[in-house]
This record gives C-alpha cells, sequence and structure tokens, in this order.
C-alpha cells in the first residue's frame, strides 16, 4: 500500500531526479513510514534547482520507496490562490482505493486536500505539527486579513481533528486542549534524536564547568535557530529584549541562525538600537554538525515564538545542555519549566528573564543538567514505536474502508 503525505514544506530537484530538503526531512524521516508502507509518495511544492551547492547541502529526500508529488513553488497567500485548481487537481488524480492519506496541518495545502477527500468519504490520518491560532497572531503575517485567516485556519483545523479517525499530535496536551481529536489518537514528536546528538558527561561536565567559572561582566553568548522568511520565532522581539539588557550592564551577544527575506529589517532593528556589534548573523546552516556546533559555542538558548509546534531546536538545544528561556505557546509549557516561560511579544518579561538566568550560575548548572536529561526522551526508539502504531492504524481503516466500497 502506498500512503500520500501531505506537507507545508519546499523541496528542490536537481536534474538528475533527486529531492532535496531545505531543513528537515531527508530519507531518513520518511523510513518510518516504509516500516509499515510499501511507497511513500510526497505532496509538497518543488522547485527545479541545477545544483546543491555545499553549503547547503543535505541529505536526499527523496530514495528508494520515496517520491515526490511536485505542486508550484508558490509563496504566500497570493501565489497560493493562483495554484489552488492545480493542487487541486493534482491531488484528485492521486486518489484511489489502494492509498493512504496522511496530512501534516497547518497547511493550506492539506486544507484543499482534506475537503476532496472529505467530499470522497476517503479515511485520512493527521499528524498536527502547529497552531495555526499562533501562527497567525499579531506580528507573525503582514496582511490586512490576518484576523480574518486566523479564526478560518483554526476553525478548519478543529473540524478536521474532529472528524479524523486517527490523530496524532507533536504535543502531549498543548494543541490537543485546542484541537480535540473526535476518534483515535495518539502524541509523538517528529523530531528524532541520534544518540550522537546528545552530548556526552564529559562535553556537558565541560558546559557545566564554563557556567561555574562565570564572573562578573563576562559576555554571555545567546542563541536563536529558525527561519527568518517570517518572523513567527519572534526574533524581532529578541533583539529588543537584548537591547533592554544591555542598557542594563548585562554583556550579552546574540547569534541568530537562519535566513530570509527579514533579515535585513533585523540588521536594521539592531543598528537602531545600537547593538549591531553583539548581535551576529550566521545566515542559514544545514541541521545537523553545523547547528550543533554553533549551539555548542552558545550559552543560553532563546525562543520567543508567537507559534509553535512541539520545535526542534529547543529540543536540539537541550541535548547540547543549553538552559532554555522560551515562550508558553503550544507545546512549549511541556519541555521548558513555567520560571523560564515568557508571555508572547512580551519584551520587558523577556529581558527580565534573560538577566536573571545570567546572573544566576547555579541556576544555570541545575537547568543545563535538566534540559540535557529531558532531550533523552527523544531518542530514536521511544519515538518508533508510536509512529508504527498510528502507521498500521491509518493502514487498517484505509483496507477496511476499500473492502466495504
Amino acid at each position: 500500500m502506498k500512503v500520500v503525505v501531505s506537507l507545508h514544506h519546499h523541496f528542490r530537484r536537481t536534474p538528475d531526479g533527486t529531492v532535496y530538503p531545505y531543513h528537515v526531512f531527508s530519507y531518513n524521516f520518511w523510513r518510518p513510514y516504509l516500516e509499515v508502507f510499501d511507497e511513500v509518495a510526497v505532496f509538497a511544492r518543488l522547485s527545479d534547482v541545477s545544483y546543491i551547492s555545499s553549503y547547503d547541502y543535505l541529505e536526499p529526500a527523496s530514495g528508494p520507496g520515496v517520491s515526490f508529488i511536485g505542486l508550484p513553488d508558490f509563496q504566500g497567500f497570493k501565489g497560493f490562490w493562483k495554484s489552488k485548481q492545480f493542487i487541486k487537481g493534482l491531488a484528485i488524480r492521486t486518489f484511489s482505493d489502494s492509498n493512504a492519506y496522511l496530512l501534516r496541518p497547518p497547511s493550506v495545502i492539506c486544507d484543499v486536500i482534506w475537503k476532496e477527500l472529505c467530499n470522497r468519504n476517503y479515511p485520512y490520518a493527521l499528524e498536527v505539527v502547529g497552531d495555526p491560532w499562533d501562527a497567525y497572531s499579531s506580528g507573525s503575517v503582514n496582511t490586512p486579513l490576518r484576523p480574518i485567516i486566523r479564526r478560518i485556519a483554526t476553525n478548519r483545523l478543529k473540524k478536521q481533528c474532529r472528524l479524523s479517525p486517527v490523530t496524532s499530535y507533536v504535543t502531549e496536551f498543548g494543541l490537543q486542549k485546542r484541537y480535540p481529536p473526535g476518534n483515535w489518537n495518539t502524541n509523538f514528536s517528529d523530531i528524532i534524536l541520534k544518540n550522537c546528538d546528545i552530548i556526552g558527561e564529559d562535553q556537558l561536565n565541560a558546559r557545566l564547568s564554563r557556567y561555574s567559572n562565570f564572573k562578573t561582566g563576562d559576555r554571555i553568548r545567546l542563541c536563536i535557530v529558525g527561519s527568518l522568511w517570517h518572523l513567527a520565532k519572534a526574533q524581532d522581539v529578541l533583539i529588543s529584549a537584548v537591547a533592554q539588557c544591555v542598557k542594563k550592564d548585562l554583556n550579552l551577544e546574540l547569534a541568530i541562525v537562519g535566513d530570509g527575506c527579514f533579515r535585513e529589517q533585523l540588521q536594521q532593528q539592531a543598528v537602531k538600537l545600537e547593538i549591531a556589534d553583539r548581535v551576529f548573523f550566521v545566515g542559514h546552516l544545514p541541521p545537523g554538525k553545523k547547528v550543533f556546533s554553533e549551539l555548542d559555542k552558545s550559552d543560553i538558548y532563546v525562543l520567543p515564538s508567537r507559534q509553535e509546534g512541539l520545535p526542534r531546536s529547543v529540543i536540539e538545544a537541550m541535548a547540547r545542555g543549553l538552559p532554555c528561556i522560551t515562550s508558553n505557546v503550544a507545546g512549549l509549557p511541556e519541555l521548558v519549566e513555567n520560571k523560564w516561560l515568557v508571555v508572547p511579544e512580551d519584551v520587558c518579561q523577556l529581558a527580565d528573564k534573560i538577566m536573571n538566568l545570567c546572573r544566576d550560575i547555579n541556576e544555570l548548572i541545575r537547568v543545563s543538567v535538566l534540559n540535557h536529561g529531558i532531550a533523552r526522551k527523544f531518542q530514536y526508539e521511544i519515538i518508533l514505536k508510536k509512529r508504527i502504531e498510528m502507521y498500521k492504524k491509518l493502514k487498517q481503516i484505509t483496507q477496511d474502508c476499500a473492502e466495504k466500497k
């Protein structure tokens, strides 16, 4: 049986037909699907490129048993509306009683496919990976239609979860409260850590020793990882908070990993706030060793997101023994203690949290050890069991439906 998976991400295809992701979703991501299904067909945006540079190099997403159904590589709502009918037509051509369908919302692409599946009474499963209510919060999307889109997208996901025969969530309880399941459901993260991703005791002890040796006035390095094609991660809020801390004589610097159209705006913001010499734009880094290297050079990870599911970057930062300060949206309260959570867009509160943590060596050490232990819950063997259970459930429901027809 083939499973058709729809998601919102962008991919690139080289002339030899190999498909590459921009960030995650390399071939290894799809292996658990192949434990249950014979084939995986990925329904996603795809652009053709002449080559993948060594700077961008990632492992291919395509491979044995994994193919891609390419959509136009549209950007924004205007691009979506131009491509909507094409997406709908292409989706309908994939429909078959012998295929299973799995959607990863929130996504306008998933919404189109979901509607057509419902019209034809095909079963489907959901892997809920984010929250549209937070995604379309003030400051995240620059459109006057934002409040309307926010409510429509939220209500649609509620309906999708209520009607879905099989649903998984990346949170343990956060997304489930806002988008209750109507039938069988489970929870697991799509973030899987290899043993080598989690630092050993020697590296952890070296980090703790660094914290123990902090002296008043030593420079402390903050880090944030996230796309700059939007401001959902609230890098602008973090820059403002860093400026407040610096004015209060805290010696900070900030490394921003990621790239996109908002980079120039953020650079101008740092100049305006007179901290351009303390904010370093690292640019895009491929996942894995280069991101881990940047985390290892940092002292505290900060992610004041306006919206999230269960963010990979926080879990990876924890795996490197980093204390974390985050916003209190979606699944983040399941990872981070309440005392280190902030209200989205509250610059003053974020600045206070940063200052308090930086000036408390014992707390830095305690949270570093705590986070390192939490990250171990995301090792491959633990997550794989739940994923396999869900995919078997989808396969059985699809087979039962085909037999009835």
